[in-house]
C-alpha cells in the first residue's frame, strides 16, 4: 500500500465553534470557551492524530489527561499551571507538551489557535 506525505495547512480555517463537552479528563471552569477543530492526519490505528485547534478566552480544569499532546502556539496567550502550582506562560511561537495523565488548569486569557499532535 502506498503512503503519502500530508502537509499542514499553514492557514487552517475553523468554523463552527461549540461548546467543549465534559468528559472524565477536563472540564470547563470558567467563562464559556468555544472550540473548533481541523483535523489533518489520523494513523491508521487511531493512535495518532495531528491538527489545529481554536478556542475562544476561557478556563479548562484537567484531571488525568488521557493522553500525551504535543502544542505549537500558533496565536494567543496561556498560562499552564500544574496540580503543585508551578505554572507557565505560552504565547504564540512556543512550543511544550502536556503528559498523560497531566492535571491542573488551562487558561487561555486569549482567543488560541495551536498546531497539535496527539498519542492516545
Amino acid at each position: 500500500m502506498s503512503k503519502k506525505v500530508t502537509s499542514f495547512d499553514r492557514n487552517p480555517t475553523f468554523s463552527g465553534h461549540v461548546k467543549i463537552d465534559k468528559d472524565e479528563s477536563q472540564y470547563v471552569s470558567s467563562g464559556e470557551p468555544l472550540q473548533a477543530d481541523n483535523k489533518q492526519f489520523v494513523s491508521e490505528d487511531g493512535k495518532l492524530i495531528c491538527g489545529s485547534w481554536e478556542c475562544k478566552a476561557g478556563v479548562l480544569q484537567l484531571t488525568n489527561y488521557a493522553m500525551d499532546e504535543y502544542c505549537m502556539l500558533r496565536a494567543g496567550e496561556l498560562v499552564i499551571t500544574d496540580e503543585k502550582g508551578n505554572s507557565t506562560t505560552h504565547k504564540a511561537g512556543d512550543s511544550f507538551v502536556i503528559p498523560r495523565g497531566f492535571t491542573g488548569v488551562w487558561d487561555m486569557k486569549t482567543t488560541i489557535s495551536k498546531d497539535y499532535v496527539i498519542y492516545l
